[in-house]
């Protein structure tokens, strides 16, 4: 199985870029439509390390993994 790549240039630096497409994953998301849970989801979010979940939670506290973090 091949990896999905998705490439673009922003004007913003690479760790600026980075930081906005981790840590502030919630803020361009679209949560509403693209969820895994039954349940309304609440949040997403990345954790910041190798191994680390990509995820959501519901508004019932349940938690889907999307995935894993494979470098940092």
């Amino acid at each position: 199985m091949q990896p999905v790549v998705k490439t673009m240039v922003v004007r913003r630096s690479p760790e600026d870029a980075f930081r906005l497409f981790t840590a502030e994953i919630a803020r361009w998301w679209p949560l509403a439509t693209h969820h895994l849970s039954p349940a309304p989801p609440v949040a997403c979010a990345v954790e910041p390390a190798v191994g680390g979940r990509i995820f959501e939670t519901a508004a019932d506290g349940s938690e889907r993994d999307w995935g894993r973090v494979t470098i940092w």
